[in-house]
């Protein structure tokens, strides 16, 4: 008796540029505008966009996920990176932030957050059968952002909309919008609170609570960081609406945000920030 070993399967050949290998080539050493030959070298097509959302899809499970996201600015960095740009103060610590110069893997808030994304997204799943699949990395055609959505709705959630704010749902009612995209937040500091409680109680949350003809409901706060990131996920892959999930052990809120036009001219300010301020830091 033996054991017939089969072979390893190939692994997926990701179809896009690396930022690293790029600078070391001859080809950009030699050539005297530097910064448009990689802005062209940089840039990607649709198809392209598809293979990597494809390949990547698991995320931190999946070591490509980590490959593409090296190098780049994703959404979970807009917010820091657009405060920096507008009190035209770049830390140290900002750029160690986006490079993943710090481990914060073995940090408690970090650990609870990805321990518990999948329970709050089986929940939001329990709402009206609704149904979502995982996703990957996606990125802007300049290839240097990206976004990592928690999911992809193919049906939403049927949700209490007493916590919804009521003109977004009848925006999305009238022009027969639906929510696509997914963003799940698990608070550490709220995990044994109520979202209401939340609120009052810790500093920095998320939500606010609004009343519109009396009835009150949940809003994501503008000034905060997740709001960039939302708006850069809805604008990278070019959706119109995001269920944005806030989960604690003793309630969820489901708030949907529509993407944001005033909010367009921040993708500008991103790629400029990325070419004059990042990819120095990256070439030291």
């Amino acid at each position: 008796m033996h054991w017939i070993v089969s072979e390893e399967p190939p692994v997926p050949k990701l179809d896009v540029p690396c930022v690293e290998d790029l600078l070391l080539t001859q080809e950009y050493t030699s050539t005297t505008d530097k910064l448009q030959w990689l802005k062209i070298k940089l840039a990607i097509t649709k198809e392209q966009i598809q293979q990597v959302a494809q390949l990547t899809a698991g995320q931190r499970n999946n070591h490509l996920w980590a490959m593409v996201r090296k190098n780049r600015l994703t959404a979970s960095n807009f917010g820091p990176v657009l405060a920096a740009i507008r009190r035209n103060r770049f830390p140290p610590s900002l750029f160690k932030q986006i490079l993943s110069s710090y481990d914060l893997s073995t940090k408690d808030a970090i650990l609870w957050g990805i321990t518990n994304e999948s329970v709050a997204r089986e929940q939001y799943c329990s709402f009206g059968d609704a149904v979502v699949t995982e996703t990957g990395v996606w990125l802007h055609e300049s290839g240097v952002l990206g976004a990592s959505p928690d999911g992809i709705i193919h049906r939403a959630a049927t949700y209490n909309y007493s916590h919804q704010d009521p003109e977004v749902a009848e925006l999305l009612e009238a022009i027969g919008l639906r929510p696509e995209i997914m963003e799940v937040k698990c608070p550490f500091s709220a995990r044994n609170l109520t979202i209401q409680a939340a609120i009052t109680s810790c500093k920095g949350f998320c939500l606010e609570i609004q009343t519109h003809n009396g009835k009150a409901s949940y809003r994501l706060k503008q000034d905060h960081h997740y709001y960039d990131q939302v708006q850069g996920q809805l604008h990278i892959l070019n959706k119109s609406a995001c269920d944005f999930v806030v989960w604690t052990t003793k309630d969820i809120a489901i708030v949907r945000i529509l993407q944001d036009a005033m909010w367009t001219p921040n993708m500008e300010k991103l790629d400029d920030f990325y070419f004059s301020k990042l990819l120095p830091i990256i070439q030291q």
